[in-house]
């Protein structure tokens, strides 16, 4: 059976179910959790301080700026210091071994 090309296209943007983290890397759940918590307060201390300035300009303008300064700050400064910091919880789990009797 051959299939068209539009059903190529189809099948290839399927959705893959969600694998298990490959060993030695934190499950995605945990790198979720410090993601949001790097990020959120960031932001908000970002919109604390420059918020009214930023305000006056369009919003693409100001995603603009905000990645630009967010983003490197996160990657070079505080995911690496969260990433020490929560070492240990970030490993992933031993695999579980059944008992045997």
């Amino acid at each position: 059976m051959t299939t068209t090309p539009e059903e190529q296209q189809i099948t290839q943007h399927r959705a893959e179910p969600a694998r298990p983290a490959p060993p030695g890397r934190p499950p995605r759940w945990k790198q979720t959790i410090l993601t949001f918590v790097g990020i959120y307060p960031m932001l908000t201390v970002f919109q604390l301080i420059w918020g009214k300035e930023l305000a006056a300009l369009s919003l693409p303008l100001r995603v603009l700026i905000i990645v630009a300064v967010i983003a490197p700050l996160a990657t070079y400064v505080v995911f690496p210091a969260l990433t020490k910091l929560a070492g240990p919880l970030m490993r992933p789990a031993a695999p579980r071994t059944r008992p045997t009797s």
